[in-house]
């Protein structure tokens, strides 16, 4: 049976969501149930990254689907 797909949103660009988002998906965890992809600005997520001090990686996806290609561990968005 194949994961779902679900989508997170970032929530207001100035606030924690985007910081949390990317400490969220370093969790392997969360990847175990679901196929996660994050509804936001990509480089509002590459700039949080300097806040959280992470290199996790920023994947750019159109489509849902997309998101299955992703590694566990970086943020489809």
């Amino acid at each position: 049976m194949s994961k779902p797909i679900i989508a997170v949103t970032m929530g207001d660009a100035a606030g924690v969501g985007p910081e949390i988002i990317l400490k969220a998906f370093q969790q392997t965890r969360l990847h175990e149930e679901a196929v996660l992809f994050v509804i936001g600005d990509t480089s509002i997520l590459n700039r949080a990254k300097d806040f959280v001090n992470t290199d996790v990686e920023i994947v750019s996806i159109i489509e849902p689907e997309e998101a299955e290609q992703v590694k566990a561990g970086a943020v489809p968005a």
